[in-house]
């Protein structure tokens, strides 16, 4: 339970550069695009904040040994904390660029019939798989971001990616081992690896357009004069990567049952 306190533990990171200077150096195209994404990360935030609770709730229900449930409570309930703190960011963006703050209508959809399904399911497409690919993501946009105050918010976002992406790949395999124990390795595996596949293809539908990695067009650099913007393309190499470096290899490791994890 080490690395679920060390996550609860770590250092909060917080903006501290004031947004009125970038924000003036933006042209109408750049602040109309800036309004379309950072209206689209305060919403995806939002529902992260909703993944967080749920994921928190059902830690209780699922049947796992005390202190490893209370461990695991506390982290959900710090990634709840973060990601309440993205979305506070990203309004902040928005309310910088005369936008106001986009009504939180999120609705998650139920993928499990008890408890630890849930959590098994939450826990592999919210916390594993988005995760990661978010963390890609936002890698690959701070990596193209120049103005400094917009630069600074998606370190932070960066940062705490990171931390959430390894946090899934920590507690999956723990909670895909209790499962097991509920409904055999071959039921258990089966279900994890229907979630995966059926996300990522969501997740190539939506960020990649369902462009295959082959036919995107060629790295060229980004805007200057950047309010923490990715072409497309950009974005979709970095959800291939996501896919080639961590949840393929994931899923590998079902087929042959050789998944390590420490408390």
């Amino acid at each position: 339970m080490q690395r679920l306190n060390g996550f609860v533990a770590r250092r909060t990171r917080r903006p501290t550069s004031a947004l009125a200077e970038d924000v003036s150096a933006l042209g109408p195209e750049a602040r109309a695009a800036a309004v379309y994404v950072w209206t689209r990360r305060s919403l995806n935030e939002s529902a992260s904040v909703s993944l967080a609770e749920r994921l928190a709730a059902n830690v209780g229900e699922a049947g796992l040994d005390s202190p490893l449930a209370r461990a695991m409570h506390g982290a959900f309930v710090r990634l709840g904390e973060d990601e309440a703190s993205h979305v506070f960011d990203a309004n902040e963006v928005l309310a910088a660029l005369g936008q106001g703050a986009p009504p939180n209508e999120v609705e998650l959809r139920a993928a499990g019939s008890s408890p630890l399904s849930q959590l098994v399911h939450d826990v592999a497409v919210g916390l594993f798989l988005c995760e990661s690919v978010s963390a890609s993501r936002f890698a690959s946009v701070w990596a193209a971001t120049d103005l400094p105050a917009f630069r600074e918010r998606i370190g932070v976002f960066l940062r705490d990616e990171i931390a959430h992406a390894a946090l899934g790949r920590h507690v999956l395999p723990l909670v895909l081992a209790a499962y097991e124990r509920r409904v055999g390795p071959n039921e258990a595996r089966r279900f994890v690896t229907t979630s995966l596949e059926t996300a990522t293809a969501e997740l190539v539908a939506i960020v990649a357009q369902g462009t295959a990695l082959v036919d995107l067009p060629p790295p060229r650099p980004q805007p200057t004069g950047n309010p923490g913007i990715v072409e497309p393309a950009a974005d979709a190499r970095a959800l291939y990567r996501t896919l080639e470096r961590t949840v393929q290899p994931f899923l590998g490791s079902l087929v042959t049952g050789n998944m390590h994890t420490s408390s």
